[in-house]
């Protein structure tokens, strides 16, 4: 059970209270939880201070440690963990890494995942400058605002959404792909459920969505509405969209067969909540 800011037993740390006949033996998980814990009280500045065990809620020894001196100023960290606790950190930032990365190693195509920037010199087709300069987008950056990678196939635009879902994940940023495939699998089960109410719900609600290859497929009648729904809730909420696509703002309603015009206000919600970035084979001029 994660401590929380209340009333601790002074019984020392973890050593000196096995002296008294009390252990500490605290999971991987829950010293994962209690360091996430700790992590949003010192955010929020209130919960947990430091010289108390976030995972046993018992006095410790030292609310800091000194850990050496910079310029003549000694410097202290906090101390949140009893000995036994202190001893799990390492693993618990490991499980936490590896349950990060899992959903990524899950869904992200072997091709993308074998692509290695530090050896882009492999890679000559795709155009770097602008891999990086997705590679530099931030949730917070600004309110709505995705971004919409546009270019040929081959040009690095999947390469960049992916290896950013990949950098997200490890800040601990949820998000989901969709590509036209599954968007029409989910849409058509959903109809099968009789369930359509909620089919946009797992769309709307992760902080970022991917939609990869937008336009591949001809979009039409139900599928082209429940798509705009999205778009349109996505942005009027502030959560912002993510897309690779082949089409421009201009050639993307055609993809619309049956309601260009759907695929008109697409194209504008798109151009007004994503910034564009052209990717060109080879990072041509």
């Amino acid at each position: 059970m994660i401590a929380e800011k209340q009333k601790v037993t002074p019984m020392g740390n973890s050593k000196a209270a096995q002296k008294e006949g009390y252990h500490c033996s605290p999971t991987v998980e829950e010293v994962m939880e209690a360091k996430a814990h700790v992590r949003q009280s010192r955010c929020s500045n209130n919960g947990i201070e430091p010289g108390v065990c976030a995972v046993c809620s018992r006095q410790l020894t030292e609310s800091h440690r000194s850990v050496g001196s910079l310029a003549g100023v000694e410097i202290n960290f906090p101390v949140y963990f009893c000995d036994s606790a202190e001893v799990l950190l390492d693993d618990a930032e490991e499980l936490e890494n590896n349950r990060k990365r899992s959903q990524w190693m899950r869904e992200c195509p072997p091709l993308y995942r074998s692509i290695k920037p530090e050896h882009r010199e492999k890679y000559p087709r795709i155009d770097w400058d602008q891999f990086d300069r997705v590679m530099r987008w931030r949730p917070e950056m600004g309110m709505n605002r995705g971004i919409v990678m546009i270019g040929d196939s081959g040009s690095g635009k999947s390469t960049a959404l992916w290896h950013l879902m990949f950098w997200l994940g490890k800040q601990g940023t949820k998000w989901a792909v969709y590509d036209g495939g599954k968007l029409s699998e989910a849409f058509f089960g959903a109809v099968a459920r009789s369930d359509v109410m909620n089919l946009n719900a797992p769309c709307r609600s992760p902080p970022v969505l991917a939609l990869e290859d937008f336009g591949k497929g001809r979009l039409e009648g139900a599928i082209s509405a429940f798509i705009f729904d999205v778009i349109n809730r996505r942005t009027e909420q502030g959560n912002p969209i993510i897309m690779t696509s082949r089409f421009t703002s201009e050639t993307l309603p055609e993809r619309f067969r049956d309601d260009r015009t759907k695929g008109h206000d697409i194209a504008r919600r798109l151009n007004d909540y994503c910034e564009p970035i052209a990717f060109r084979l080879g990072g041509q001029k």
